[in-house]
């Protein structure tokens, strides 16, 4: 065997354990769950896929918050989210598919 070829074998490369993506459904962030699939795949990562729900906006008068069966939104993000989980090119990967609420910033920071 070359040098080359032992140093580019035993050299340490780039590598990953998680990979997070954050996604809100859209055509964009269904690029970014690709991509972080393919990444995952290539570097042999732990993929987190996560969204937030945004809070409720605090109102003047407060209300209890929707049963749960009521509330759309939170009902949609679950559907978008099992079909994710279910989606075979999944499989070839560790993963895990969140689905939290608050703020997605702060949601993201404490998933870290």
């Amino acid at each position: 065997m070359s040098t080359v070829a032992e140093l580019i074998k035993t050299k340490p490369g780039v590598s990953f354990k998680r990979i997070m993506v954050a996604t809100d459904f859209s055509q964009a962030s269904e690029h970014a769950v690709d991509f972080a699939l393919y990444s995952a795949r290539h570097y042999d990562s732990e993929l987190f896929v996560v969204h937030a729900l945004e809070p409720a906006p605090r109102l003047s008068v407060p209300l209890d918050p929707l049963p749960l069966e009521l509330n759309r939104e939170r009902l949609e993000s679950e559907r978008h989210m099992k079909s994710l989980e279910n989606d075979p090119r999944m499989k070839a990967v560790t993963h895990h598919v969140r689905l939290r609420s608050g703020n997605p910033l702060e949601v993201l920071a404490a998933m870290t």
